[in-house]
């Protein structure tokens, strides 16, 4: 009896430890993290993975650490960075290789036709990126254009509508736009201003959580090397999350190119230029669209403690 009363004293006491929360949005920056929750890749209940609709959601959870762990773009990592000074990459998860692109109805042939329309955007630095690199190729301004905000979710209804004419976006939107007749006007082409998306954490998490942080990033990795073997199984895994037939997602998988831990170790040594020049790149595009403060030099920590502990 005694022993029967003192158990569940002692397991209140002991409290057990909670999931990491992981912040990610509805886009394919995230999907080998879903994928090896599917594989059953990562600890029974150590990781607990939350979609927010929108950028600027997940951002804010992350700020008000209602998460501990989040999957975005570079292009946000920066602007985390400007007012999180602890934060810290532990992972490269891919590259975008034509992710992200400005699509268009039939009356938009090339990008000056862009002058005086009304183009959707997500309220994401990196679709605003995507703009701004479009209409300058154009030789526009955000001023020649109606930049009208739209989520990721209410794109291809807003443009079926015709509520707007064009679209700076990325996958898995791009494939329900061109699915009602969109076409694509300014795809990502040079690997130079491709988007890198990453893993970031705070100091806090990161020194409290190595392990379980370890085992996150571990089956992540392993998704992706099973994803190089079993494209097949995973356009059908994946597919169910987008809500996009197998075989587009087939195609949507090729626009992203995935690192896996020999790639990792290669870009977070402190002397390795690829990561770096991508920053620098990606944070002046920002200064120049106002995104950043333009006093000071972009900059992000990363920490290779995790990556270097894995086996591989």
């Amino acid at each position: 009896m005694l022993i029967g009363i003192l158990i569940p004293v002692l397991t209140a006491c002991m409290g057990t430890n909670p999931p990491l929360r992981v912040g990610t949005t509805a886009g394919i920056v995230s999907d080998n993290l879903y994928l090896a929750q599917e594989l059953q890749y990562y600890k029974r209940e150590a990781v607990r993975l939350i979609d927010y609709p929108t950028a600027d959601d997940q951002l804010r959870a992350f700020r008000n650490r209602q998460i501990d762990v989040t999957a975005v773009p570079l292009s946000d990592a920066l602007i985390l960075a400007q007012t999180n000074p602890d934060l810290k990459g532990i992972l490269v998860l891919s590259r975008s290789q034509g992710e992200d692109v400005l699509v268009a109805n039939s009356s938009i042939t090339q990008l000056s036709d862009l002058a005086g329309q009304r183009v959707g955007v997500e309220a994401s630095s990196r679709s605003r990126l995507m703009l701004a690199q479009a209409l300058e190729q154009a030789k526009l301004s955000s001023q020649d254009v109606q930049v009208v905000p739209i989520s990721l979710a209410d794109q291809a209804m807003a443009f079926e509508q015709g509520d707007v004419v064009a679209v700076a976006t990325h996958e898995p939107a791009r494939s329900s736009l061109l699915a009602v007749g969109a076409h694509d006007v300014f795809p990502e082409r040079s690997l130079a201003n491709a988007m890198f998306n990453v893993l970031l954490v705070n100091e806090e998490t990161l020194q409290k959580n190595r392990h379980r942080l370890a085992d996150l990033s571990r089956g992540c990795l392993q998704a992706n090397d099973y994803a190089a073997i079993h494209q097949q199984d995973v356009a059908e895994r994946l597919a169910k999350r987008h809500q996009l037939s197998p075989e587009i997602m087939t195609q949507v998988t090729k626009l992203v190119k995935p690192f896996n831990l020999a790639d990792n170790r290669r870009l977070l040594q402190p002397d390795d230029q690829e990561l770096q020049n991508q920053v620098q790149l990606i944070g002046r595009q920002l200064q120049q669209q106002q995104l950043l403060n333009g006093f000071s030099m972009p900059k992000l920590a990363w920490d290779n403690g995790i990556v270097n502990q894995l086996k591989g």
